[in-house]
């Protein structure tokens, strides 16, 4: 699974009672191996979010 800069998502937030979120990926953090750590997104809530690679799903 490939995830990209500008790639359109949908975000769980389980701290609202599991409300969903339409956001955007807006940068790819990775270590100095460049393996991808996290990845931060904009959501249409105005918040920005850190989501880590393990908890990322394909629908």
């Amino acid at each position: 699974m490939v995830i990209n800069i500008g790639d359109r998502i949908i975000y769980r937030d389980e701290d609202q009672d599991g409300v969903y979120f339409f956001g955007e990926i807006v940068d790819i953090w990775r270590n100095s191996r460049d393996k991808i750590i996290g990845y931060l997104a904009a959501l249409n809530s105005g918040l920005y979010v850190r989501i880590e690679p393990n908890y990322l799903s394909v629908a």
